[in-house]
């Protein structure tokens, strides 16, 4: 059994030592036996959360891994292993991480049954390294070539274009038999230096086992991490002979904490009791501000809400909700939301005494979903018809006029797996600023989940899109979520007060919030791809560059 104890600023673990750095830093090291080395990676674990999906997307809180093991031949030994491979849209790889070096690139060891009958453990780059390394989870292991540094970036798992930071992050190695080489810093995003760990070396011998690992408990956050394992490289000649100042090394298990959106937006969730969803959603309420009246234009703080309750029969099911239903001049439906969908429609499920006689919760639809979905506020729940997904983008309300709000938060209703519904967060230039999973709910029916998220003032969210379960509604459509459908439709939609958009810059071609020479090059490369149709008539010509060359050299 670990037992912790602090004293003098160490906190001290049987079989493994946690110690206090500066700042709000906790190292986790080992160097011992196998299991004093895997008591510190359990800890480590226990300090980051729960084990989350590779999937596309954020988890509130929990961690993630990589034990390489999974990696196909195609991308092992003897083959370079994609320094992107890890966060690439699909299940599984989509982990959020990605390295690079001043190397030629990286490798995975092979597995000991391989179409090219590589060696294990690097035997394929020198014979010596068969027995140099171990692994700590069978079978690969993980080194760059040609150097022996490599640098981590975080991103939104699945999301390559956008940056992400993470809380803490560790590693395995094989073979460090000097203390003192081998070490990793952690970097905040303005490129400071937060924290460097230096790696034990083992005591267990050959190939012995050493973990080193870092979390932040303050407000740091890890932007990225550059690792040196040992003195050198790996390669054909290069034997490990630490007497004579060589001590090459390798990695194996990688475990980090979830990576999180750089806007690190004020989160609220719960799928907790009704009255935890409860107490969620009002302290995100608090957070927003006060509830405006669904008056045309913009108070310019304070918040808004959609709790479809008062939509008109003729409006909801079966019938069709207009797109624009909740931005429309009158008051009360003067909201400044705006839906689309790939999908056919949206609608508003029926109240229980609609002239169409149409059942509740989409029972319409199908009738099994009458006792598998339930309101928050009664009696309407809200969803798009044949697509999981719908957009709001946001207006001053009553007008046409593009706005941003401050946060978005939604109920819904009946999510039964950790990935069954997300809202993803957009800004003016559709840069996406935050992606999130909704917390499932307590109760395999009828549960309620709340999601909300609130964004800083340099921040502006113009649109959000919502993921509300893994399938559309559907007459033939029932749940079944061992069989991977989880059915989910959403209640209260609660956001800030839509504000207006500054103009965006036409000159900023590429959207990433500057006007500079990439614009320029960007606008060329498309203009000889016929594709900039810079001043929308239908076609590319000369007119479209003589028209961006105006704005560019104008500004903004």
């Amino acid at each position: 059994m670990n037992k912790f104890a602090r004293k003098a600023g160490v906190l001290a673990v049987s079989g493994c030592a946690v110690s206090m750095a500066w700042g709000d830093a906790v190292d986790f090291t080992s160097g011992g036996t196998d299991a004093e080395v895997t008591a510190s990676v359990n800890a480590f674990r226990a300090a980051l959360g729960g084990l989350n999906g590779n999937v596309a997307g954020s988890f509130i809180g929990g961690r993630r891994e990589i034990n390489w093991d999974a990696v196909p031949d195609a991308a092992s030994a003897p083959n370079a292993f994609p320094g992107n491979f890890f966060n690439g849209p699909n299940p599984g790889r989509a982990r959020g991480v990605e390295f690079s070096t001043a190397g030629s690139g990286f490798m995975c060891s092979a597995n000991a049954v391989n179409p090219a009958n590589a060696p294990i453990n690097f035997g394929n780059i020198d014979a010596s390294y068969t027995g140099t390394f171990r692994q700590f989870s069978t079978q690969r292991l993980f080194v760059p070539t040609d150097s022996n540094t490599m640098e981590i970036k975080f991103f939104i798992p699945g999301q390559s274009s956008t940056r992400a930071t993470v809380k803490g992050f560790g590693a395995v190695f094989s073979d460090v038999d000097v203390q003192g080489p081998t070490q990793m810093q952690f970097f905040e995003q303005s490129g400071a230096l937060l924290h460097t760990v230096i790696v034990p070396a083992t005591t267990n011998g050959a190939g012995g086992f050493s973990f080193a690992g870092a979390t932040f408990t303050g407000t740091e956050k890890i932007w990225r991490v550059v690792i040196r394992t040992g003195t050198h490289a790996l390669g054909a000649g290069v034997i490990d002979n630490p007497g004579a100042g060589v001590d090459v090394v390798v990695m194996d298990d990688f475990l980090y904490a979830e990576p999180v959106t750089v806007t690190d937006p004020l989160v609220v969730a719960s799928g907790g009791t009704d009255q935890e969803v409860t107490d969620a959603v009002n302290a995100y309420r608090t957070a927003l501000g006060t509830l405006n009246a669904n008056n045309p234009g913009s108070i310019g703080s304070g918040r808004r809400e959609i709790n479809w309750d008062a939509v008109p029969d003729a409006s909801a099911s079966p019938n069709d909700l207009a797109l624009d239903f909740f931005n429309g001049v009158n008051p009360g439906r003067a909201r400044g939301a705006v839906f689309s969908t790939v999908g056919t429609s949206v609608q508003v499920s029926a109240d229980n005494d609609n002239p169409a006689g149409a059942a509740p919760n989409f029972g319409n639809i199908n009738a099994t979903y009458g006792s598998l979905f339930r309101t928050f506020s009664a009696q309407r729940l809200f969803q798009p018809i044949g697509s999981n997904q719908v957009t709001t983008s946001f207006f001053v309300p009553g007008s046409a006029t593009a706005a941003s709000v401050s946060g978005f938060g939604s109920v819904f209703t009946d999510v039964n797996s950790a990935t069954g519904a997300k809202i993803e967060y957009f800004d003016q230039r559709g840069n996406l600023l935050a992606s999130l999973f909704v917390p499932a709910g307590s109760t395999a029916e009828q549960s309620l989940s709340f999601l909300g998220a609130k964004f800083s003032d340099e921040y502006e969210c113009a649109s959000v899109r919502v993921t509300s379960g893994t399938a559309a509604l559907g007459a033939g459509v029932n749940e079944n979520v061992g069989g991977g459908i989880d059915l989910v439709v959403m209640d209260d939609f609660i956001y800030g007060e839509p504000v207006e958009l500054p103009a965006a810059c036409r000159a900023d071609y590429n959207a990433d919030g500057a006007v500079n020479s990439s614009d320029f090059f960007d606008f060329l490369t498309a203009f000889f791809e016929v594709n900039a149709d810079f001043n929308a008539d239908g076609v590319t010509n000369s007119q479209d560059l003589y028209d961006f060359l105006i704005q560019f050299f104008v500004g903004c």
